[in-house]
């Protein structure tokens, strides 16, 4: 659960009241409100705070809309939940280098993410080849690939064999 607290104040020459919408979609809510004081009333230059309150399960971003309604005017203030993506060096495709039947080459690939934290697993192509069965490596005709899953933070390595 995020919470962030939204300063509205009054710029204008005399005293307003506010009212609000709140967002529509269940991932954004509205937490407590602090007004400057009792009557609700925002006197010229003071400042009501509003706590938009974010809580999701999904790793998705999120789009929505809080709408400010003044006695004048209305606006909105957009609210957006965004993770930053990952950003690995892995190529599109991994060289492995040639080598005699029946004899064996190993190599190690070294992926380094360059941006937000992530988990990832390796799939055959088809859904339904065995292969996919793999607890800790993938195994397809004449390649085995390890680890067939992993979480990797900002800024950090890890070695597929």
């Amino acid at each position: 659960v995020y919470v962030i607290p939204v300063q509205i104040t009054n710029i204008s020459g005399i005293s307003k009241r506010f009212k609000y919408l709140p967002p529509k979609t269940e991932q954004f809510s509205i937490g407590k409100m602090k007004y400057p004081a009792e009557h609700g009333l925002i006197a010229p230059g003071m400042s009501a705070v509003v706590d938009i309150v974010f809580n999701s399960t999904s790793l998705a971003d999120f789009d929505d809309e809080l709408l400010i309604v003044t006695e004048e005017n209305s606006f909105a203030i957009p609210l957006l939940a965004r993770k930053e993506h990952p950003l690995l060096n892995l190529p599109e495709q991994l060289d492995c280098t040639s080598c005699w039947v029946g004899d064996r080459a190993d190599m190690v690939f070294r992926v380094v993410n360059k941006g937000g934290e992530a988990g990832f697993r390796f799939f055959a192509e088809r859904e339904d080849d065995p292969a996919n069965n793999g607890v800790e490596a993938l195994c397809l005709q004449h390649f085995i690939v390890y680890p067939i899953e992993f979480y990797i933070g900002k800024g950090e390595a890890i070695d597929i064999f």
